[in-house]
């Protein structure tokens, strides 16, 4: 899968209004973080709500 790009949308549930609404990707950022020694590349990304207008950040090891 590619990574998506600013303005893209996906149905996934809101932390803050906990609705399944439609969210527009913003950004995401890629670092490591050390687990047991060994290095595991981590990803935030954010995304807008439509429905309450507050972003998103889902986090992804």
């Amino acid at each position: 899968m590619s990574q998506p790009k600013e303005g893209d949308e996906f149905k996934i549930i809101c932390f803050h209004c906990q609705e399944n609404t439609l969210q527009h990707y913003l950004r995401s950022e890629t670092f490591n973080i050390e687990v047991d020694g060994q290095e595991i590349p981590m990803t935030d990304s954010w995304y807008f709500c439509t429905a309450c207008r507050r972003e998103n950040k889902v986090e992804d090891i």
